[in-house]
C-alpha cells in the first residue's frame, strides 16, 4: 500500500522570559496509508464518537466502497468485515447500498465475522464503464459504553470479486473524542487567533 508522511510542527512564543525555550518546538509525523482505491473504508463521523454520544447510543457509520478493477464483469461481490469488539454485535444494521444485497448474516464459525454477498451483480469492469464497476454498501454500529475510552475502534474489510484473491481496505480507526473545556472559559485570560487559522495558530495565556 502506498505511504504518505504527514508532518505537523508547533512552536510555542511566550511573551516574558522563559526558563527552557529548548521545549518549545515540537515536530510530530505520522503515516497516512492508502488502500487499492476506491477499494476502500470509510468512516463518519471521522473524529469518532464523543463521550455523550457513547451514552446516547449515537450510531458510528461504516461505507466500504468497492471497483471491479478487472477486464471483465463480476458476477458476484462478497464482504467479510470482523467486527471490532469494542462494537455492540446487534446494534449493527445496513443502512444503504448501491446494488441489491442477497443476504447479510453474521458467520456462525465467527460470531463477529459479517458477511455480505451481492450475487448476479454483474458489476462491469472499469475499463469498460468506470462508473457503473463501482459499489458500496453503509452499515451503523454503536460502541459499548463500558468499554475503555482509551481503547480505539478498528474496523477492515476483505472485497472477493468471483472466485479471486480479496482486496483488503484501509483500516479504519477511531478513538473516543475527549473535548476541550472549561467551566469558566468566557472569564479567562486566553485568546486564540487568527481565527480561523490555516496554518499558524497563536495561543496566549494570562501568566
Amino acid at each position: 500500500l502506498p505511504e504518505t508522511v504527514i508532518w505537523s510542527s508547533a512552536h510555542v512564543s511566550p511573551s516574558g522570559n522563559e526558563e527552557t525555550p529548548g521545549d518549545n518546538n515540537t515536530i510530530l509525523s505520522s503515516l497516512a496509508f492508502g488502500s487499492f482505491d476506491p477499494n476502500d473504508k470509510l468512516i463518519d463521523p471521522p473524529k469518532g464518537l464523543t463521550i455523550q454520544d457513547v451514552k446516547d447510543n449515537k450510531d458510528v457509520f461504516y461505507t466500504i466502497r468497492f471497483q471491479n478493477t478487472g477486464n471483465y464483469p463480476a458476477d458476484r461481490v462478497k464482504i467479510l468485515d470482523p467486527i471490532d469488539t469494542t462494537i455492540i454485535l446487534n446494534s449493527v444494521r445496513i443502512v444503504s447500498s448501491s446494488h441489491e444485497i442477497t443476504s447479510t448474516r453474521v458467520l456462525p464459525s465467527n460470531d463477529r465475522m459479517l458477511e455480505i454477498i451481492y450475487n448476479n451483480i454483474f458489476l462491469p469492469d472499469s475499463a469498460s464503464d468506470y462508473t457503473g464497476s463501482q459499489g458500496y454498501v453503509t452499515f451503523a454500529a454503536q460502541r459499548h459504553a463500558e468499554t475503555r475510552l482509551t481503547v480505539p475502534t478498528k474496523n477492515q474489510a476483505l472485497i472477493y470479486f468471483d472466485f479471486n484473491a480479496p482486496i483488503t481496505t484501509n483500516t479504519a480507526s477511531t478513538i473516543i473524542e475527549t473535548l476541550l473545556k472549561t467551566d469558566d472559559f468566557s472569564n479567562s485570560e486566553f485568546t486564540l487567533h487568527p481565527n480561523p487559522a490555516k496554518n499558524t495558530v497563536n495561543v496566549n495565556v494570562a501568566s
